[in-house]
């Protein structure tokens, strides 16, 4: 199942226990979990900052070493217009 907002993206996924049961938290769907894809949700995927910070946690967690199927999808950046953006608001 997708999103109908972010049709791209499904990697925002948490799990919690209520009452004693298991509750699933799939904001953007589960169809990326079934693919082994790992990539930012919208906010992170749009935002340079945010994406950095999105880039070291993966770092951290090394996934890849844990799972071989695992393979990343990660935003294209403008530079050009980043640094425009980035200029501007400095």
């Amino acid at each position: 199942m997708r999103c109908a907002r972010y049709p791209e993206v499904s990697t925002a996924i948490d799990v919690r226990q209520v009452a004693g049961e298991i509750e699933w938290l799939t904001p953007f769907g589960t169809a990326d979990l079934d693919q082994f894809i790992v990539r930012p949700t919208p906010k992170f995927a749009s935002n340079p900052k945010l994406f950095e910070v999105f880039s070291q946690r993966q770092i951290k967690k090394n996934l890849s070493a844990i799972w071989s199927e695992i393979h990343y999808e990660l935003p294209q950046f403008d530079v050009e217009k980043m640094d425009t953006q980035l200029t501007k608001k400095e």
